[in-house]
């Protein structure tokens, strides 16, 4: 006969596994709340050139949570592509559009691009950013690590080690 394995809450781990994803996933989001991928940051202050776009619409974007974003959408057209590139400016709600916006871009890749003055400037501002935000989410990393614990002796149906006790 084999010995059984007690089988634990497997509620309960799951319970405590979804909190630490979930708790992670808000420690990204927020780090990175700004909605920028920082690669494409570092892309353009890397291999960035700059040219005029011009004015095609103004975008309204809704958010289920509630609010809107308003924003501009520029095209430009890049030497050696025949192919027009849109860019987006982000605003405020109370945005005028411009006729005209300067655009940073990526010489590898025009789909990279922001208006200029939005993002990472410099190597070093981008370093600090970036290197900040993981900091940020470091913060979170023991309540997972803790979560996640718990989650797996929950699933053994034993109990976490004692680390300190009364003397």
């Amino acid at each position: 006969m084999g010995s059984q394995v007690p089988i634990g809450d497997t509620k309960a781990a799951a319970t405590s596994a979804l909190l630490a994803v979930a708790i992670l996933a808000v420690g990204i989001f927020t780090a990175f709340l700004n909605g920028r991928n920082p690669f494409n940051d570092l892309e353009i202050i890397r291999h960035g050139k700059s040219t005029t776009a011009n004015f095609v619409e103004l975008y309204e974007k809704d958010y289920d949570e509630g609010g809107t974003h308003e924003g501009g959408v520029y095209t430009f057209r890049v030497p050696g592509h025949n192919q027009d590139f849109y860019a987006l400016q982000s605003t405020s709600p109370t945005y005028v559009p411009l006729r005209t916006v300067r655009v940073e871009y990526s010489s590898r890749n025009p789909e990279i691009n922001r208006a200029k003055g939005e993002g990472s400037q410099t190597l070093a501002r981008w370093l600090g950013n970036f290197f900040g935000r993981l900091i940020f989410i470091g913060f979170f990393l023991p309540v997972v690590w803790h979560l996640i614990k718990q989650a797996r002796h929950e699933l053994a149906g034993t109990k976490p080690p004692i680390r300190y006790q009364d003397i």
